[in-house]
């Protein structure tokens, strides 16, 4: 019980870790593309050296990722509309 326990966080720390990663990547994505293009790659490139050696289940970890992007992205524009609606509403 305890171990089923352990590996279920385990696993939920991996989706974590990989959505955290994708909403860096999507926060920077306006600003600092290169840097956000590099991670995606960067984070396929691990996929799939894990997908080869651990025969780890790629597709739901990349899905686990994309969420964070968008979620980052969207987080970014959100941010970047309030700061516009402060500025052109001073006086």
């Amino acid at each position: 019980m305890l171990l089923s326990r352990i590996e279920s966080g385990k696993k939920l720390m991996c989706k974590l870790a990989h959505m955290v990663h994708g909403f860096i990547a999507g926060f920077l994505a306006i600003e600092k593309l290169s840097l956000s293009v590099f991670m995606y790659f960067q984070f396929l490139l691990y996929e799939a050296v894990e997908w080869k050696v651990k025969k780890d289940r790629m597709y739901p970890e990349l899905c686990e990722w994309s969420i964070g992007f968008v979620l980052g992205l969207l987080a970014r524009l959100f941010a970047l509309r309030t700061i516009l609606a402060q500025t052109h509403s001073s006086p």
